[in-house]
């Protein structure tokens, strides 16, 4: 199955409180029935979990103006705790033996820092590592990306400079550091 990119939105605090807006190039996309409007689709987040989100145009305009409605969105804001500066990612996996067979995925994301100039986003379900591992300014993340296949596996880890050895550095995995008498 080949991945496609639909669309990543920064959100603002309209995103927040009411619907998503969708730019309209992404309606190809969403195979809507003969004469609809409206539509459901889902969505699978980071951790498997799926979402059933409502997706909508208006029936009146000089363009369809496609939003997610407030109704299914607004239960993977408050879930995800999303806020403004946060933001989401849709993605589409199509079958291109069978062009009909989609899945959709969706991140919600926060970013981290910048790091040489690029701004490093995180899913939120991984923000924990940054909360619960009492991190301090010294300590770093390192960033690992597994391949295989189509599947792509990102690891994070916090790690902490212990000592320098031979003019090295040294560094411990923070949960780990117990494991040192840390």
């Amino acid at each position: 199955m080949e991945q496609v990119h639909l669309y990543t939105k920064k959100l603002k605090p309209t995103h927040i409180s009411h619907a998503l807006s969708f730019p309209t190039r992404v309606l190809e996309a969403f195979p809507f029935p003969e004469g609809a409007h409206m539509m459901n689709f889902e969505a699978v987040d980071a951790t498997d979990n799926a979402w059933r989100f409502f997706l909508s145009t208006r029936l009146t305009g000089a363009y369809p103006k496609p939003v997610l409605l407030r109704s299914s969105w607004h239960r993977f804001v408050e879930q995800k705790g999303l806020a403004p500066e946060d933001r989401v990612v849709f993605f589409m996996q199509r079958d291109e033996a069978n062009d009909m067979l989609r899945r959709y995925t969706v991140r919600a994301q926060r970013k981290v820092m910048t790091l040489m100039g690029q701004d490093v986003w995180v899913d939120v379900e991984h923000l924990p590592l940054y909360e619960q591992k009492g991190l301090a300014p010294e300590d770093r993340v390192v960033f690992f990306m597994e391949r295989d296949d189509m599947v792509r596996r990102y690891t994070v880890r916090a790690q902490r400079k212990v000592m320098i050895l031979m003019g090295q550095d040294i560094w411990v995995d923070v949960e780990d550091l117990p494991l040192y008498g840390l």
